[in-house]
């Protein structure tokens, strides 16, 4: 089972890991990087590490990690500037090009001999323009189905001085772990056992990024499941929310199937009549 909610620690995640992990100043952000390699060597999983300056900073940033140099020599440990890590176009992220290289990566950690690939990279600078934001959120939806029927972890890291709490939110909320305040992720919306699960609270303050995410995580074909055994409370607002986007779906010839939805929203179901 993969664990999902807050998060003090990106410690004991797993193969399959992927957490957001919002940090605020340099120790905190140093801190999440070593605890979650240090989980990877542990679990035989082959490291990479994507961040932003030349390969020498990035090497420093690893300082504390146990057995660092055997690590980078045995290739155990890969070091990548985070521009040679991300496609990244004029609309932002390419969801498929990153998709095609983690896979590559990760099944080459396999054939190395390793139990899978562990990654580390601060996106901060990937989501610095408001019109990325969109793209970058969608592909970390991608990442996340393939994380969950494959042997990659991940700890996307973003720095909460320099972004607005608006893109935070969204990045909490599909991901299965974060760290920050909890208020950022009144939801969340993340690869489950046949679709989409979607766990915590939602409410007239937060329906709309329901919706909004509902879209950008959403396969691009096919029928969609989304499964409610972890969801909390939900209030009309996000029933409707949840029902615009079966419409959606229906529009382009696509079922929206539900499972596990708890009483109270078979109830709201029921009284708003909009058939789900």
């Amino acid at each position: 089972m993969r664990r999902h909610g807050s998060l003090t620690s990106p410690a004991g995640l797993g193969l399959h890991g992927h957490a957001c992990w919002l940090y605020a100043d340099d120790l905190e952000f140093h801190a999440g990087l070593l605890d979650f390699f240090a989980d990877g060597v542990e679990l035989g999983q082959r490291l990479l590490y994507a961040g932003t300056g030349a390969v020498e900073k990035l090497r420093a940033d690893l300082a504390g990690l146990p057995g660092l140099d055997d690590l980078l020599g045995a290739g155990a440990l890969r070091i990548m500037p985070l521009e040679s890590a991300y496609d990244s176009g004029p609309t932002g992220t390419d969801a498929m090009a990153q998709l095609t290289m983690y896979a590559a990566a990760t099944q080459t950690a396999l054939a190395d001999g390793y139990s899978g690939l562990r990654v580390v990279g601060d996106a901060t600078p990937l989501v610095l323009d408001p019109a990325h934001w969109d793209a970058h959120t969608h592909w970390e939806c991608v990442a996340d189905r393939f994380m969950a029927r494959n042997p990659m972890a991940a700890l996307c890291c973003y720095d909460r001085r320099a972004l607005p709490d608006g893109i935070l939110s969204d990045l909490a909320c599909v991901h299965r772990s974060s760290s920050g305040k909890p208020s950022l992720a009144p939801f969340r919306l993340f690869a489950g056992r046949e679709g989409l699960s979607l766990a915590g609270e939602v409410d007239c303050f937060s329906a709309d990024s329901l919706r909004r995410l509902l879209a950008l995580a959403t396969p691009a074909d096919g029928d969609l499941v989304i499964e409610l055994d972890d969801l909390e409370f939900i209030d009309h607002h996000g029933v409707l929310a949840v029902a615009d986007h079966a419409r959606a779906l229906a529009d382009d010839g696509r079922a929206l199937r539900l499972r596990g939805a708890p009483r109270s929203f078979d109830r709201l179901n029921t009284l708003l009549e909009v058939g789900l």
